[in-house]
């Protein structure tokens, strides 16, 4: 016992900061959290060149789910809602695409669990997709109606169809669907062929600027 007072005197200042509170191993503070005996106040929790300290470290890595997350923009930051009127919004249709898109989702699993040939399944698929496209391409969907539809996909419980609808969407070419989106003002630069700009493969490039358009219409099939 004498000998760990000794050894205890020797590292005092090594065991404790400048405000002479105990340095800890920063793998006790999760411990002393489960006990209850947590205590930032009197001691300091450090992260030491160990094991345990490395460890917990790398635990805490995993625990911090995306950290930068925090940069991006929700999904209703590019909306306009300059036109938005609530009183306008069609919810009994909002449910209707939001039924065809869960029935579409159900009808798929069905099928792809199905024991049918790969390629039979395949052009069921489609034939599922092209259905759901022409009946949402088939609803007059006006701006107030299709900016609250929008805006529903943020709720986390339309994380399964969120994609699918904005693709449909996409695809079907609905003007409200394009005036929701905020046009942007910044042009990116492109590369068009036939150019002295940049030369890859021995092909040459020019570079241009070109200002997006939500408006323009890109065919697009998922099981294409």
């Amino acid at each position: 016992m004498k000998e760990l007072d000794k050894l205890r005197k020797k590292y005092r200042d090594e065991l404790s900061d400048e405000y002479n509170k105990k340095k800890m191993p920063h793998f006790f503070a999760h411990i002393s959290r489960q006990k209850g005996y947590y205590n930032p106040q009197r001691k300091n929790y450090c992260k030491y060149q160990t094991s345990m300290d490395y460890l917990q470290t790398v635990i805490n890595g995993f625990r911090i789910k995306n950290p930068y997350k925090k940069t991006w923009l929700p999904f209703v930051a590019i909306l306009d809602n300059g036109k938005y009127h609530s009183p306008n919004v069609n919810q009994k249709q909002i449910n209707k695409i939001y039924s065809l898109i869960k029935r579409f989702i159900s009808d798929r699993k069905s099928l792809y669990a199905s024991d049918k040939p790969k390629e039979e399944k395949q052009n069921e698929a489609n034939m599922l997709y092209d259905t759901l496209k022409s009946d949402i391409d088939g609803e007059t969907i006006g701006f107030s109606t299709m900016f609250q539809l929008l805006c529903s996909l943020e709720n986390k419980d339309n994380t399964q169809i969120k994609n699918i609808l904005l693709q449909i969407l996409w695809a079907c070419g609905n003007n409200s669907y394009s005036d929701c989106i905020i046009q942007s003002i910044d042009e990116i630069e492109q590369l068009e062929e036939g150019g002295n700009d940049l030369k890859l493969f021995n092909i040459g490039y020019k570079i241009t600027k070109k200002r997006l358009d939500s408006t323009e219409k890109v065919d697009f099939h998922p099981y294409s």
